[in-house]
């Protein structure tokens, strides 16, 4: 589960960087772990509180992200790509509850 984990961070991880790189914008992810371990992309804590500060202060006239132009090619590709991985992720989140689920059951029997 640990392996599996670490493959899906890191794939977030670089696809958060690509769509930086590409579409020539600020981005970061924000990885909080179970036991509330916090990773991110970029590295740098200033960087990702600097992109987070730039959200809150997002004047109200200008687009939201969920407002983009979704008419473009790149764009709708972009939002495909990131439909198919939120859904793997509720996936496995499901998985993982389901599995902690069923641990604490056969802890509580064995005990």
């Amino acid at each position: 589960m640990k392996k599996s984990f670490n493959m899906q961070k890191e794939s977030i991880k670089e696809k958060t960087k690509k769509l930086s790189e590409i579409c020539d914008v600020k981005a970061c992810a924000v990885i909080v772990r179970a036991d509330g371990t916090v990773e991110t992309w970029p590295e740098n804590r200033n960087d990702v509180r600097e992109v987070i500060q730039m959200y809150k202060n997002c004047d109200r006239k200008r687009k939201r992200p969920q407002e983009l132009d979704r008419d473009s090619k790149a764009n709708q590709e972009l939002l495909r790509m990131i439909d198919a991985k939120l859904a793997q992720v509720k996936k496995r989140i499901q998985f993982l509850k389901s599995n902690d689920q069923g641990s604490n059951q056969d802890d509580a029997i064995s005990k």
